[in-house]
């Protein structure tokens, strides 16, 4: 198997990709206040900074459903998002981005992913409960859009607390449909 710095150089750049990430290299971290998982990995806010690590992390993942990078500038720009991302010796291995929807009130997971190597030590779920924490001042609930052949992460939303609402026929580019899944931001592990 490839190691992760393999991995991650393979996925496709744009033009002066390079010379973003260089220097982003330079500059100092997003915050301080980091929290560190039992698995050794940080969680992070993101920033436009980010936007090239996370892209090909997202890249890797995600291939033909990735968003390109200047639709992350927009989310990375947004001063109503909130932007993760979880490190491991300094390389980026798993992020997520929610926003609040103005239409129906609630917080939308609009994506979130580990890379596989990564998998199994709680990243996502940490993402996620991280994500949760900070929504809940903003809405009542949250949710996200999974594709249905997905099982796995639909059991990791589903021990979380997410239930399966509605589906979205065809909603993915190759037609494959997406499942919308929701949990409430009142209970009792999310007040206070």
């Amino acid at each position: 198997m490839d190691s992760f710095a393999e991995a991650i150089s393979r996925a496709p750049a744009y033009a002066g990709a390079r010379d973003i990430a260089s220097a982003n290299a330079t500059l100092p971290p997003m915050n301080a206040g980091a929290v560190i998982g039992s698995s050794g990995y940080a969680i992070q806010r993101s920033g436009w900074r980010d936007l090239i690590r996370v892209w090909r992390v997202q890249r890797a993942i995600f291939l033909e459903d990735a968003y390109d990078p200047l639709t992350l500038l927009g989310m990375a720009l947004n001063p109503a998002g909130l932007r993760l991302h979880a490190v491991v010796n300094d390389d980026v291995v798993g992020f997520l981005a929610c926003e609040t929807s103005f239409r129906d009130g609630a917080a939308w997971i609009v994506m979130v992913g580990t890379h596989p190597q990564f998998w199994g030590r709680g990243i996502a779920s940490a993402l996620i409960l991280a994500a949760e924490r900070e929504m809940v001042r903003r809405a009542t609930r949250i949710k996200l859009t999974v594709r249905r052949g997905n099982t796995r992460a639909i059991a990791l939303y589903e021990r979380l607390g997410y239930l399966h609402m509605s589906t979205t026929r065809r909603y993915y580019n190759d037609g494959e449909d997406g499942l919308i899944m929701e949990k409430s931001l009142r209970g009792p592990k999310m007040e206070g």
